[in-house]
């Protein structure tokens, strides 16, 4: 299992990065998973024939599907950085994260949902404004 990381709204980190999805309001962690089916004669494993990856939110468990083809441009990435933040795997895997937790929605609830986002965006904007001010 590899960590990976995503970036803001939508992130998940290489070696221990946190990510939000659009219906958390608390920071998790992302991770990437291999699943293997095998053939077997008496018990015994024989061939893999479906080798399958997953991007999983470890705050609310949700799982995402990974292509073959994005595996091996994360696998690739991630050997020789720590983080996938900031490149265009992160913004290709946030836009794809989102369209599936978006999708279904009714205009209302998308309304609603870009507004709460809005909103703590620009409560978490205040609050660094005050902090900053303060010291």
């Amino acid at each position: 299992m590899d960590n990976l990381r995503l970036g803001e709204g939508t992130e998940a980190s290489g070696g221990g990065g946190h990510g939000v999805l659009l219906r958390l309001s608390a920071c998790s962690e992302w991770l990437v998973s291999k699943e293997a089916e095998w053939v077997t004669l008496s018990a015994i494993r024989v061939f893999r024939f479906i080798l399958k990856h997953h991007l999983h939110c470890t705050g609310c468990s949700a799982v995402f599907p990974l292509k073959p083809a994005e595996f091996r441009t994360i696998d690739r990435h991630m050997r020789q950085h720590e983080s996938i933040d900031g490149t265009d795997i992160h913004v290709s895997l946030a836009k794809r994260i989102e369209a599936e937790q978006l999708a279904g929605k009714t205009p209302l609830q998308l309304k609603f949902i870009c507004e709460s986002m809005a909103a703590q965006k620009q409560y978490k904007a205040a609050i660094k404004s005050q902090d900053d001010q303060s010291h």
